[in-house]
């Protein structure tokens, strides 16, 4: 039996730092990592560049913004 995927969200996923993070655990069948940002568009590309066997999601995602109700939207595991 497969066990779930883990949903990770990396805010400011195609930035420098959380980039970096991407690209290292894209190795990671188990994960679906979010790729979170204020520009869909940004993280869509980033995302779309990412090799490996973990999914890739883009989201839009604004830390300025309503947190609490963007994590119960998209319920990541780990953030």
């Amino acid at each position: 039996m497969k066990s779930r995927p883990y949903k990770l969200l990396i805010i400011g996923g195609y930035g420098t730092f959380g980039g970096h993070l991407a690209r290292l655990l894209a190795d990671e069948a188990r994960l679906t990592i979010m790729i979170g940002g204020r520009s869909l568009h940004k993280a869509t590309n980033f995302a779309n560049t990412l090799p490996g066997p973990a999914e890739f999601l883009p989201i839009h995602f604004d830390r300025d913004g309503d947190v609490s109700g963007q994590l119960a939207k998209i319920s990541p595991d780990i953030v």
